[in-house]
């Protein structure tokens, strides 16, 4: 699997949260969020990629449409006192077709911790005034603390036990662990363990390789890259540690 990128964006602004909705441009839907423990994670969450500034980054994903002409993100952080519901949406991003690396995915970097927002996302046509359709549905995230990895370093032992330390705040975490398939790029490959528990420590949250017993073995010469999410399960919130790399020798 190639290394993924994050999505580009163009042009930011800040606009009205109701504009007109033209019903001749098709509506997107959001990619629904996979399960905590998903070997390849979709939809919104914490995003890795950007976990290397202060604040990390959300990242939202939707469904492709034809005959767009690229799409606008909305995001708030209010909601109705009375309903509970989203309000105050506005423009963040605005991105033509072709013009970035991903058309269907947007990463905000734009965000402050334990703060959950709200995002929407609509297409736009192909004319030059590029009308906006309908509000697609709507997903909310809060970022929590950031995950800082500590070890392995650049290089593990073959054949002895290689444990993952980071700091953070305890909580259901997750590790992921893949082949390299390019060793200058980094691109990853094939996982070799996906495993997720509870961690209870603050002072030295760790993950013991293959403590499920269902790892792939580590083969000798071969470089691996690897992070943490810490996720709270059925709430939509967490933080995703920056990627790390391995070579077993």
């Amino acid at each position: 699997m190639n290394k993924i990128l994050p999505a580009l964006v163009l042009l930011f602004c800040a606009c009205t949260d109701n504009p007109v909705a033209y019903t001749d441009v098709a509506t997107p839907k959001l990619v629904t969020r996979s399960n905590d423990t998903a070997v390849f994670e979709r939809g919104i969450r914490a995003w890795p990629e950007a976990a290397y500034n202060t604040n990390g980054g959300i990242r939202i994903e939707w469904y492709s449409l034809e005959d767009v002409g690229g799409f606008s993100v909305y995001r708030t952080d209010m909601t109705d006192s009375a309903s509970g519901l989203p309000v105050g949406f506005e423009r963040i991003a605005k991105f033509r077709i072709g013009e970035t690396d991903e058309d269907t995915a947007y990463v905000d970097t734009l965000i402050e911790r334990n703060r959950r927002y709200f995002y929407s996302v609509r297409a736009f046509d192909r004319s030059v005034r590029e009308l906006e359709g309908s509000s697609s549905d709507t997903a909310d995230f809060l970022m929590e603390d950031p995950i800082r990895l500590i070890n392995p370093g650049q290089s593990v032992e073959f054949g002895q036990p290689v444990n993952f330390r980071w700091t953070g705040s305890p909580g259901y975490s997750v590790i992921r662990v893949y082949e390299v398939v390019n060793k200058v790029s980094e691109t990853i490959g094939r996982p070799v363990w996906v495993y997720g528990a509870n961690i209870a420590s603050f002072s030295d949250p760790n993950f013991v390789y293959d403590a499920d017993n269902r790892a792939l073995p580590l083969i000798k010469g071969n470089k691996y890259r690897w992070r943490i999410t810490r996720v709270s399960p059925g709430k939509s919130r967490g933080a995703a540690s920056p990627w790390r790399s391995f070579t077993v020798e």
